[in-house]
């Protein structure tokens, strides 16, 4: 996938990013999953359900952050 303009150009981005994107979303908007749990514990458990590497998964977050879809933590 070609971003242009993406910072993270040596990070490799798989071809379900929308899949991934939708579940990520799914995960931090649901109660139950996200309740009571710091953002390390989340990236754990979004790792492990989607079957990819933390560091994918806060690059899927930063990325989705810097392109307004998700809001950036303070």
């Amino acid at each position: 996938m070609n971003l242009s303009g993406w910072k993270y150009e040596g990070r490799k981005i798989s071809d379900k990013l929308h899949e991934q994107m939708l579940d990520i979303m799914a995960v931090l908007n649901d109660e139950k999953q996200a309740a009571g749990k710091n953002w390390p514990a989340l990236q754990k458990d979004i790792s492990s359900r989607l079957g990819i590497a933390t560091g994918q998964v806060r690059t899927i977050k930063r990325m989705m952050e810097e392109f307004g879809i998700l809001k950036k933590a303070p």
